[in-house]
């Protein structure tokens, strides 16, 4: 599996961490709330965030992109349970002198983590069995494939179709303003918190024709 999308999110997490003077836990918090926000409200970054995955694999097939996103939480999962163990067998080295004693709370512990890693496993194989299911039984429909080959665009926000509104309307008053004109009245006027380049991309088809 292709690391080059896992290394630039922990290098570009690092970075925050180090410029903020934060700690971990702080930025994981951040982050815990910024991202259910996003979705909610459905604004830039969301789109910022699909743009990398679907950039880094090339594809416009939504079931490989799950399926990438699965194995990478696995490879994810796998890695730190690995860099917990080697801590742990270092720290049980000073707590138990007696190799017996060491060799004993250290199955033990590794059990635990042995265990999780499998349930992870079974989980990952239902959830994929399950997707695959969806993927076939998508096929009935002419609608339902595109949609599973990504070809059926994403759903109008709130705040697109409100400026797209707002364009036409004004454009039908004024069709000499130009797009990047036009995206900031309506940003200003909409109080709008997406980027000028993406209120451009919902409003240009609009823009009567010379």
């Amino acid at each position: 599996m292709d690391n080059n999308l896992l290394n630039t999110i922990l290098n570009l997490l690092e970075k925050i961490e180090d410029e903020t003077n934060l700690s971990s836990d702080d930025i994981t918090k951040a982050f815990k709330q910024l991202f259910p926000a996003i979705e909610k409200v459905g604004s830039d970054e969301g789109d910022v965030l699909d743009d990398i995955v679907y950039d880094n694999l090339n594809s416009n097939d939504i079931k490989n992109v799950i399926f990438y996103c699965v194995d990478l939480l696995e490879k994810v999962f796998t890695e730190s349970i690995n860099k917990k163990h080697k801590f742990m067998k270092n720290d049980l080295e000073f707590i138990f002198p007696s190799k017996e004693e060491f060799k004993n709370e250290l199955s033990l512990r590794t059990k635990i983590d042995t265990r999780n890693l499998r349930l992870f496993l079974v989980i990952k194989t239902f959830l994929k069995g399950k997707i695959n299911e969806l993927h076939t039984y998508s096929k009935v429909t002419p609608k339902a494939e595109r949609i599973i080959k990504g070809k059926t665009p994403k759903a109008k926000k709130p705040d697109q179709i409100k400026a797209e509104e707002w364009a036409k309307d004004i454009w039908g008053k004024d069709p000499t303003i130009t797009q990047e004109n036009m995206a900031y009245q309506l940003k200003d006027k909409l109080d709008l918190n997406q980027s000028i380049r993406t209120i451009i991309n919902w409003i240009k088809p609009f823009q009567p024709k010379p």
